[in-house]
Parts: C-alpha cells; structure tokens; sequence
C-alpha cells in the first residue's frame, strides 16, 4: 500500500479514500492506539498500512492503523 492517508470511516474498520470510497480494513488488521511511537514504527516497518487522520476541533492528527 502506498503512504495514502485516509479518514474514520463508517465504523471501527473502515476508513474514507480523499475520493470517498470506503475501505475496509484487511483481517486481522486493528487500529493501533494513538501516543506509541515505538509501536507505530514496527507497524510501518514491517509492511503495509494505513494511516487515518483524525481531525480534533481545527487541528487534524494521524491515528496509524
């Protein structure tokens, strides 16, 4: 998967495309919890991934999944 970013989807395990296509996320996968660099790090380096970018009041942050 290429370093797309994507936004919540309709429920836990999905995400929104810029496009507005809805994914769901592949088995097995699980959003990880927002704060553990060192976790999020392994997740990246160990292959694909999705990255959903959360939008807090006017900032918007990235909740790696």
């Amino acid at each position: 998967m290429t370093d797309a970013i994507f936004t919540p989807g309709p429920s836990p395990n999905a995400v929104r495309a810029a496009d507005g296509t809805v994914l769901t996320a592949p088995e097995g996968w699980a959003p990880l919890p927002p704060g553990d660099a060192a976790l999020t790090r392994r997740v990246k380096e160990a292959g694909d991934h999705w990255a959903v970018q959360e939008k807090k009041g006017r900032k918007a942050g990235l909740a790696q999944g």
